[in-house]
């Protein structure tokens, strides 16, 4: 199982380069609760910790949705190690990087 943190920061990754892709980000105002609770949403398959009746969501293929949540704990990171978070961590902050520059290169080019 990967770490929570991971999941919360491909979920965030995710989300932002999504709203980027089908330019949603220039539509909107305001990103940060969207990418926020995009973040929460890959996490809400490990929500079986909490309410141990939901646990047999966790192994179904239905994880899946949730920002691969299954895939990135059976393949990505099997063995739940920090290393493989730093590197969904990375991501996250790469993809937020872009999405600054961009927000910055737009709002330069309008003044």
């Amino acid at each position: 199982m990967s770490m929570g943190i991971g999941h919360f920061a491909f979920g965030v990754g995710a989300t932002t380069a999504v709203l980027m892709a089908t330019k949603l980000d220039k539509k909107i105002k305001n990103t940060e609760p969207i990418r926020v609770a995009g973040g929460i949403v890959a996490m809400l398959p490990d929500a079986g910790k909490l309410i141990p009746s939901l646990d047999f969501f966790h192994d179904n293929w239905v994880a899946d949705i949730f920002w691969l949540h299954r895939f990135l704990d059976n393949k990505f990171d099997p063995q739940d190690t920090a290393l493989n978070s730093f590197w969904l961590i990375v991501f996250m902050l790469a993809i937020l990087g872009i999405f600054w520059m961009k927000n910055r290169r737009n709002i330069n080019e309008n003044s």
